[in-house]
């Protein structure tokens, strides 16, 4: 994973400040510069009654926002990247991903408030839709001790075996921490929503070729500096992974797969990747391979 630029999102929250915090970590790590994008869409007033006093509220809306992210670019200064800023006159998700569209961006970074339940029904997330919006990889960051300064120290890959769950790997690799750990898992389930046919002997064969293809897998990118291992389990992806994640319990990143703009890999689509990145206790990555 080249990472030359991020976009930083913000909205000057705690959750956004994660993100900074968590990009700056990496940007240390990868020479990247860093680009804090503040995305906020001009509001039209509610009646043409009221466009006086509506712009001027705009206009000190803006400007309260303009020195609110300079502080924030100037916070950040000095630690090693070269930082930037700027506001984008559009909705967040779009902002941002149009943002790192024209900076050629490899990296979008953002936060997220974690909403459930009926409040994220009636709100929705910014960072799933800026997940499914972004032409290149997203980190969705939640706070951490370490906050990536070192690299991230106990990573959960998600594999399905494609192109684009191992480019996941390969992200995951470039933002370990020294001595960091890395699990790859694979989980599989009968395609057909119920019991297998002949299930002992199909199990065995299931398991022994993942098994395989798994330690293959991980052996490409074994490293002294990292412990790296690989499970399978009979489960649906999206269960298996939010089990894993209760298990670890001390996971501080999880990076999925995607193929470029048309949604994650093979089968980690829809609620799967939604359940990942709005349920994971630690911070998502969802890797998308540059577009050749």
């Amino acid at each position: 994973m080249d990472i030359k630029h991020i976009v930083v999102g913000t909205d000057f929250s705690d959750e956004a400040d994660a993100a900074a915090k968590q990009s700056l970590g990496i940007a240390r790590r990868t020479g990247a510069q860093i680009t804090l994008v503040h995305a906020c869409p001009v509001v039209e007033p509610p009646s043409r009654t009221v466009t006086t006093q509506w712009s001027a509220l705009m206009q000190r809306h803006l400007s309260t926002n303009r020195k609110r992210l300079e502080e924030l670019r100037v916070s950040m200064s000095g630690q090693g990247p070269e930082i930037s800023h700027m506001v984008v006159d559009d909705v967040p998700d779009a902002g941002l991903a149009s943002s790192a569209t024209d900076l050629d961006a490899q990296l979008i970074a953002v936060g997220t408030r974690g909403f459930t339940g009926v409040k994220h029904l009636l709100l929705g997330s910014v960072a799933e839709k800026v997940v499914r919006r972004s032409p290149v990889s997203v980190l969705v960051a939640r706070p951490s001790s370490n906050q990536a300064q070192g690299g991230y120290h106990h990573i959960l890959v998600p594999t399905d075996f494609s192109d684009a769950a191992e480019f996941a790997l390969q992200s995951a690799v470039a933002l370990a921490a020294e001595g960091a750990r890395i699990e790859v898992w694979h989980w599989w389930h009968s395609p057909y929503g119920g019991p297998l046919p002949d299930p002992e002997s199909l199990r065995q064969e299931i398991e022994s070729s993942t098994h395989a293809a798994g330690e293959t897998l991980v052996e490409r990118y074994r490293a002294p500096h990292l412990q790296m291992s690989f499970g399978t389990a009979e489960a649906p992806p999206n269960f298996g992974i939010q089990q894993r994640l209760t298990a670890g319990g001390d996971y501080d990143l999880v990076v999925t797969g995607s193929h470029g703009r048309h949604g994650v890999t093979r089968w980690l689509i829809g609620s799967v990747a939604d359940a990942t990145v709005r349920h994971a206790p630690c911070s998502v990555l969802v890797a998308r391979a540059p577009v050749s």
